[in-house]
């Protein structure tokens, strides 16, 4: 499996742009309003297959995600995997706790036909050039579990593909219907989907429009891209934070009608289909 582990290579966004696990103690109001919509779902999906639910973050990154939700959720098995942990992150990792489990591969880690699995893949499969292998290659080695559910986040749109994206090792953006038909594809049903960030998408849209009729003079210096550079105090940062946390709750109401209002990310809920 060693081409695929090169596939994921740069497939978290987190470590590609922020470099470190070390917290900053200054979330950008993106990241945050994600996390509390990546928890909601989650604690959604733990009230129908239980407590004992194990959930694993691939691409965790600097770990944030998996550590608040096993901490704010109780989880009885957390697992983060990310191919770019160094010796050094693992060691800070460990002396934060013993309640999340890491590991570099997804394929390190031991699957019981009697257990339940949830896989996070938030804004991972952009990263990968052959997403269809990486997923396909996920489903495999999670195949024999008891149940298999996936709850994917990824940038939405190819329209505003923009330096931005080029920037964080984006190679393309999503639609719903494209990622479902990756899914499906994968032996994967839809069990749920949306879009979020809809204000977000407006403001992305106006600088892709920006970036077409303007002259860009040099490369975007790596440092001044990515959430890591939010310069925000607490109050701004909560407002802000709880404006984008709005959208994607007004954005879910309409999904639930059937209704698919555009955001700047998609997310899903994908179930493995029994053979």
């Amino acid at each position: 499996m060693q081409d695929i582990q090169y596939l994921y290579l740069e497939g978290d966004m987190d470590l590609i742009e922020n470099g470190s696990i070390v917290e900053n103690g200054n979330r950008h109001p993106w990241e945050l309003a994600r996390y509390a919509i990546i928890k909601k779902n989650v604690k959604k999906i733990i009230s129908k297959s239980g407590t004992n639910l194990r959930v694993i973050d691939i691409g965790c990154g600097d770990a944030y995600v998996i550590n608040r939700l096993q901490r704010e959720l109780e989880l009885n098995c957390a697992i983060g995997v990310d191919i770019n942990f160094s010796e050094d992150h693992l060691q800070q990792l460990d002396e934060k706790g013993k309640l999340v489990e890491y590991f570099r591969s997804f394929e390190e880690i031991s699957v019981s036909v009697k257990d339940d699995y949830l896989i996070l893949l938030n804004d991972v499969l952009e990263h990968i050039d052959g997403d269809d292998a990486f997923l396909m290659a996920v489903i495999n080695h999670f195949s024999k579990a008891k149940s298999l559910t996936f709850y994917i986040t990824v940038p939405a749109f190819q329209f505003v593909f923009s330096q931005h994206d080029i920037d964080l090792l984006h190679y393309r953006r999503y639609t719903l219907r494209g990622l479902g038909a990756l899914a499906e594809k994968n032996n994967l049903a839809v069990k749920e989907k949306g879009y979020f960030f809809l204000g977000l998408l407006s403001i992305r849209t106006g600088q892709f429009l920006l970036e077409k009729f303007r002259t860009v003079g040099g490369d975007v210096e790596r440092s001044t891209i990515g959430v890591n550079h939010w310069g925000g105090g607490g109050v701004i940062t909560r407002l802000v934070t709880s404006i984008l946390y709005f959208d994607y709750l007004i954005l879910r109401s309409f999904s639930r009608l059937g209704i698919h209002l555009p955001g700047l990310s998609a997310w899903s809920i994908f179930k493995l289909k029994k053979q």
